[in-house]
C-alpha cells in the first residue's frame, strides 16, 4: 500500500507505545507532525493503505472515542429521517446542516 505522497513530511516526534492494547499484534507508534496539513493529508489518505499491514488512525482519548460512537448512531438516525441532510463528524462534534451537536455525558444523549 502506498499513499502517493510526493513530498517530504517533517515529524516533531515518533515513539512506540509500550502500554495499552496492541494493534494487529504490534505496539502502535504515535507520530507528531510539524505541519497540521501533513497530519490531515495522512489521515485523509489512510484508506489507501487498506489491505496492507499498516493502520493509520487519529489518536483520541477514550471520552472522545465514546462521544464519536454515540454521534455516529445519532448520524444514522438523522440520515434515515432526512437522507438529504449534510453531515460532518469532526473530532467530538457532529454538524447537521451547519447545526452543531455534541454527546452530553450527563444527560446521556446528543444535544445541540
Amino acid at each position: 500500500g502506498s499513499m502517493a505522497i510526493k513530498r517530504d513530511i517533517s515529524l516533531m516526534n515518533a515513539s512506540r507505545l509500550f502500554t495499552g492494547p496492541e494493534v494487529a499484534g504490534c505496539r502502535p507508534v504515535v507520530v507528531t507532525f510539524e505541519e497540521f496539513k501533513d497530519r490531515e493529508d495522512i489521515l485523509r489518505k489512510a484508506p489507501m493503505l487498506k489491505g496492507s499491514n499498516i493502520h493509520v488512525t487519529e489518536d483520541m482519548s477514550r471520552r472522545v472515542r465514546e462521544s464519536r460512537n454515540e454521534l455516529r448512531k445519532f448520524m444514522r438516525d438523522v440520515k434515515r429521517g432526512n437522507p438529504a441532510a449534510t453531515l460532518a463528524l469532526q473530532y467530538d462534534k457532529l454538524y447537521v446542516d451547519n447545526k452543531c451537536f455534541v454527546w452530553n455525558d450527563v444527560q446521556g444523549k446528543v444535544t445541540e
